[in-house]
């Protein structure tokens, strides 16, 4: 299956990265910084994509996997509302679910 991850160069998304990759599925990862860590390059296609920014193009995938997200408990309704609750259904609408 092709997998759809956001997150990818953080802790949970990274991790999801290489697990699926070595089950067998193809994985395009996300994630705000320019360039992939190093250590992602063998498991997946690396897009650069803030959830809040541009979209980029679509591209056809089996399932979608949420991970980025924003954790500031001082900014109760700001970031945390835009990337956590914005940014998944712009992720959804990306990927066609929404």
């Amino acid at each position: 299956m092709k997998i759809a991850i956001t997150g990818a160069t953080c802790y949970i998304g990274s991790h999801l990265v290489r697990h699926l990759a070595k089950q067998g599925h193809s994985i395009l990862a996300f994630g705000r910084a320019a360039q992939p860590p190093a250590e992602l390059g063998p498991y997946a296609t690396y897009q650069s994509w803030d959830v809040m920014g541009p979209a980029p193009r679509q591209q056809p995938v089996d399932i979608l996997i949420h991970a980025a997200a924003a954790v500031d408990f001082s900014d109760r309704h700001g970031t945390m509302q835009q990337i956590n609750v914005n940014g998944t259904a712009r992720f959804l609408a990306w990927g066609g679910g929404a």
